[in-house]
């Protein structure tokens, strides 16, 4: 099985890729640090790939800080255009340009230019929003616990439903309907901040629909039970949701093998995290005696270790697609995360082959010990929650201009069109 996990992680690296999300820049005109000898009538910012505009656009005389925008930025297709007030007088300006790719990530850049021959090098006055704000990792990291736990608690249930029967419908019904509603939550915070119409905000629409159905199939399934199954059906499909909304359809992943590695990703996270969770909420409620618990703890534990085995291989997989040389695990921010992710998991094999042992000795340290293995693996969210907002290594944009200094003839196109309509 190893084996062939491998050839299909070589595979999906050899395929070619024609998913698109992630917009890279291409140019600007002007360029930044430009000197030009007469106003310009725009900033013109190009991608690789369609954008819609983000919020924060701006263009400013450094002098001053004030604005010199002459109607509000706009997109038409891979380029942002920032309409500027006619004849600036000779001085030092800076423009800040804000998008949205179809995955929902969202990209700032500034450039500085100067007005009038013979002008020192401009410098930039305004900065771009930091790439991870605190309010979004917040959200993320509610909706992906509100994914992995309601996820893996309908799994749990599978795997002790032969042992305890009808006694698993009260308690699991109530860790799918809290999993549910914060994955609704969390869910209901990225959509309000996502752009209309990308790929990012269809995803989340779906997903709060989901995540509502099944917290209301949840709340009821106390009193008719088929609900149950219902619920249960819900929180595993919303697994689907991170690897349709992220970085695994961006353009140039393997546009099959990426996201299935991404599913298979969550899913086995969702095994461990979430059957943690239920194992230490389900069991004190439903199983009858000791021997009950150790008969189910031992069906999850096997559960859990061929888990584990599906999130080490599929993480190396997805490592391998998001990242290009090796240097970049380590000059890149999205690197930087991704070892931080990976020491964690170390730490967690080291934390699981350890409860294992105490279950198999029927320790009183193994309560505590799975609650320690808990809030590492929520640890470990927090990091994904950073790594899902940040562009990775292989996407880093790429800061080279085009020595003629102009658009490309399609860009050039789009500029003129928007600009050609803005005129009285």
């Amino acid at each position: 099985m190893a084996r062939a996990l491998a050839v299909f992680v070589l595979a999906g690296l050899l395929c070619p890729a024609v998913a698109s999300a992630h917009a890279r820049l291409v140019r600007t005109v002007p360029d930044d640090g430009a000197v030009l000898a007469r106003s310009p009538r725009a900033v013109v910012v190009e991608f690789d790939d369609t954008v819609r505009l983000g919020g924060g656009n701006a263009v400013v005389a450094n002098a001053t800080r004030h604005s010199i925008l002459a109607a509000p930025a706009s997109a038409a297709g891979r380029v942002v255009t920032l309409p500027l007030e006619r004849r600036l007088g000779r001085g030092d300006y800076t423009a800040r340009w804000s998008v949205v790719s179809e995955d929902g990530h969202r990209e700032q850049g500034v450039l500085a230019f100067a007005v009038g021959p013979g002008s020192p090098p401009p410098h930039a006055v305004l900065t771009p929003a930091p790439a991870v704000r605190s309010l979004d990792l917040v959200v993320r990291t509610l909706y992906y616990l509100g994914v992995l736990v309601g996820a893996g608690t309908a799994v749990f249930g599978l795997l002790a439903r032969p042992l305890l029967g009808a006694r698993l419908r009260r308690p699991v019904a109530g860790l799918l309907f809290a999993s549910l509603v914060a994955a609704f939550v969390g869910t209901s915070g990225l959509a309000a901040d996502a752009a209309s119409g990308t790929r990012f905000a269809r995803v989340l629409e779906a997903a709060l629909i989901v995540s509502l159905a099944g917290a209301a199939a949840a709340a009821l399934a106390p009193v008719y039970a088929p609900l149950l199954v219902a619920a249960g059906a819900c929180a595993i499909a919303l697994t689907a949701a991170p690897a349709l909304a992220g970085h695994s359809l961006d353009r140039g992943q393997p546009r099959v093998v990426a996201p299935l590695l991404d599913l298979a990703h969550t899913l086995a996270a969702a095994v461990w995290l979430g059957g943690l969770v239920a194992a230490l909420w389900v069991l004190p409620r439903a199983a009858r005696d000791a021997w009950e618990r150790r008969a189910v703890l031992r069906r999850f534990s096997s559960a859990a270790l061929v888990a584990v085995c599906v999130l080490a291989v599929s993480g190396i997989g997805r490592a391998a697609t998001e990242l290009g040389p090796v240097h970049e695990l380590w000059t890149t921010s999205y690197g930087w995360a991704l070892l931080a992710k990976s020491a964690a998991f170390v730490a967690l094999l080291a934390v699981g082959a350890f409860n294992r042992t105490l279950l198999e000795r029927r320790s009183p340290l193994f309560t505590r010990s799975v609650a320690a293995e808990i809030v590492v693996v929520a640890a470990v969210v927090v990091v994904v929650g950073i790594l899902t907002q940040l562009r990775p290594g292989r996407e880093a944009p790429d800061r080279r201009v085009d020595p003629t200094g102009r658009l490309g003839q399609h860009g050039l196109q789009e500029a003129r069109g928007v600009l050609e309509r803005r005129q009285p």
